[in-house]
């Protein structure tokens, strides 16, 4: 009787490996059949993603939904669905007053307010928002510049008042993150200045509209995202398609770069390795 035990046992032990390795095998098999399955939707999405890439440096993506405008970077705002547009108040500093007139003279739908920007005697700012009662219930923007840190205080005052004039939204663009690069503690004793700088942002008030908007265009890392606490919402954004579009104007596009020649591909030729 021991040895029939034993023998059980044992084709017991021999049955449960067998089921094991075939389990490994499926498992695997299918582990390879989905990376198969993800590679080919990478492919595809790569693929759409560069003909849509080509297509708007060419100028020739015409917008007729709202899925359309969501994929889009870069648009002429002429393109733009007049169900999708809004009336905006957008304000500005002294250094993006030059830009602030550019964007609003593409359309009916922006229009510019008005800030003092003064001092007092003793340097610090004296602000004041001009016809603060009229923009209530109204989307408010705020093209700002934060190039000079001495600068930065006087626009961040201006910054936490806007919300608070019962305004129907906010959106803060910062075409420029300035500590973008001071972004890592490599050495104990390091200050991350960027995550400095993005609670300080944090902390803007909500409008009546929710959380404030924040546009950066191309910040140096993209875990930087993760240094914004949960009251704003921040939006990251590239100008590099337009560099592009701009380098590709060039007579001397091949040489963009002192250290040698540089061809602009076409985006489907870098997804296929060329």
């Amino acid at each position: 009787m021991q040895s029939c035990s034993c023998t059980a046992d044992t084709l017991l032990r021999r049955t449960s490996l067998t089921a094991v390795r075939v389990g490994r095998q499926r498992a695997s098999c299918l582990l390879k059949a989905m990376n198969n399955a993800d590679a080919r939707l990478q492919r595809q999405i790569m693929a759409a993603t560069a003909n849509t890439l080509n297509k708007t440096l060419e100028g020739r993506v015409s917008l007729t939904s709202i899925d359309d405008y969501r994929i889009v970077n870069n648009i002429d705002a002429s393109a733009v669905p007049e169900d999708l547009k809004k009336d905006c108040i957008l304000f500005y500093t002294p250094d993006t007053e030059p830009l602030a007139r550019k964007i609003a003279a593409e359309g009916s739908h922006v229009q510019l307010g008005n800030i003092r920007w003064k001092c007092f005697n003793d340097g610090f700012p004296d602000l004041f928002v001009h016809h603060a009662t009229e923009i209530r219930n109204k989307h408010v923007g705020f093209l700002a510049s934060f190039h000079d840190p001495g600068k930065i205080f006087e626009q961040i005052s201006i910054i936490y008042a806007l919300p608070r004039l019962f305004i129907g939204s906010f959106t803060l663009v910062l075409p420029f993150f300035p500590t973008g690069t001071a972004e890592r503690v490599e050495t104990e004793g390091d200050v991350a200045t960027a995550f400095t700088l993005a609670r300080i942002l944090s902390n803007i008030p909500p409008s009546r509209g929710g959380p404030t908007s924040i546009v950066i265009f191309d910040i140096h890392a993209l875990q930087e995202r993760f240094y914004f606490g949960d009251a704003v919402l921040p939006l990251f954004e590239s100008g590099i398609p337009l560099l592009l579009e701009r380098l590709k104007q060039l007579p001397d596009k091949e040489k963009v770069s002192p250290g040698g020649a540089v061809t602009l591909l076409p985006a489907a030729a870098l997804v296929q390795g060329q």
